[in-house]
């Protein structure tokens, strides 16, 4: 099961109490994923989604006591995806939940269809979240936040986005509408998306969904985890090579002059700290500095491998350029 159809399942559990935000629930349902139309009267919501119809069916049921047919149909050619559909036909009916939900309007004698529930029956902040709520059982999905953080809600026209964006405003919680095109079409969908873990995690809570929102949390947590002891284990791994970088030049160096007999030309202090290098060619400066006899610090410890280097590559650059005289 997939971790958007885990939210929906849990959202399809909460049934708001007060009968307005049942409301404003079923409206956005209705404007999102339902397919409207007053001549025949019908009301019909089809999704993959079970959680959807099973919310639908909830609402009408308690709203308006009806219980709408719900057919269920398995996908052709062997597909094991099942597309649910829930009808509510009659023209009693359908003129009920239109008018309740704002979607009906007469003008002289007519009755004229409007796209979404007016702004003003959604004022109050429950009433947001309820909406919210519904838009994103209609039309919402959102990835497995193991892969990566994304949080998108579709909507057939552009005012219907910019209504969800300005609710998630008010909720603190920024998002981003963009134009896309449905595949194989010409038709227009905009996308309402949040890819910031933490805007996630709002909307989780502000649509009710605390198990999910725990899910998600738990995931952050391991991930951040993981994180942190993979820099631990590269800024350690970097430090090694550097470490082991360093001591090989300082051997190389030391090498060198005992190759050339300039070693015994050293002065006592680097000749001591080559001897050590030499025979602990792994260990650490601060380690190497506390075997010295008086112990010296780390950065004197490197001071003197410095000078070592140094010594070699002068007198290899001398050589050089005597050689290149010679010919």
């Amino acid at each position: 099961m997939s971790f958007s159809t885990k939210v929906k399942d849990e959202l399809s559990l909460h049934m708001s109490k007060a009968r307005h935000c049942q409301l404003a629930e079923l409206s956005a349902i209705l404007c999102t994923g339902a397919r409207i139309s007053l001549s025949p009267a019908m009301i019909e919501v089809a999704s993959e989604h079970k959680a959807l119809i099973l919310k639908t069916e909830a609402l009408l049921r308690e709203l308006f006591h009806i219980h709408p047919r719900v057919i269920r149909r398995i996908g052709r050619g062997g597909s094991k995806v099942r597309q649910y559909k829930l009808k509510v036909q009659g023209e009693g009916y359908l003129r009920r939940i239109l008018s309740e939900c704002g979607f009906l309007e007469t003008n002289q004698e007519a009755h004229c269809l409007r796209t979404m529930m007016p702004d003003q029956l959604l004022t109050r902040t429950c009433c947001e979240r309820a909406y919210l709520r519904g838009a994103f059982l209609a039309g919402g999905s959102i990835n497995d936040p193991t892969k990566n953080y994304h949080i998108e809600i579709l909507n057939e026209t552009q005012e219907q986005a910019e209504r969800l964006q300005r609710f998630l405003l008010d909720f603190d919680v920024e998002s981003r509408v963009l134009e896309r095109t449905r595949p194989g079409t010409s038709r227009i969908t905009y996308v309402l998306y949040l890819k910031n873990s933490d805007q996630i995690v709002d909307v989780l809570r502000i649509i009710k969904a605390p198990i999910s929102l725990l899910e998600l949390e738990n995931v952050r947590v391991e991930k951040d985890v993981k994180n942190r002891i993979q820099r631990r284990v590269n800024c350690e791994a970097a430090n090694i090579n550097k470490t082991v970088e360093a001591s090989v030049r300082q051997t190389e160096a030391i090498t060198y002059l005992m190759d050339e007999g300039l070693f015994s030309s050293l002065p006592d202090e680097l000749a001591e700290i080559a001897e050590l290098r030499m025979d602990y060619p792994d260990m650490a400066l601060k380690d190497l500095g506390v075997l010295l006899d008086p112990p010296i610090s780390k950065s004197g410890v490197n001071h003197r491998l410095k000078k070592i280097i140094q010594i070699a590559e002068d007198h290899k650059e001398r050589k050089q350029k005597t050689c290149k005289a010679r010919k």
